[in-house]
């Protein structure tokens, strides 16, 4: 499978270090209309970000819950 990506469709949000900032950061990159998300790095975020997010909303976390 190949996956082309253009710059325009990639958007880094800041995720903090804590819980509730990467949650802000997830809700921010929801907002601007994304469903494709990398990260974030520390477990605690991931944990967060993966307990809110939906069904269509897919990841790629550099680290496990």
């Amino acid at each position: 499978m190949r996956i082309q990506v253009s710059a325009e469709e990639v958007q880094v949000f800041d995720t903090g270090a804590s819980r509730k900032s990467a949650l802000a950061a997830f809700q921010q990159a929801i907002d601007a209309g994304f469903s494709h998300f990398v990260g974030p790095l520390e477990r605690d975020q991931v944990e967060a970000v993966l307990a809110a997010r939906q069904p269509h909303h897919q990841f790629l976390t550099l680290n496990q819950p």
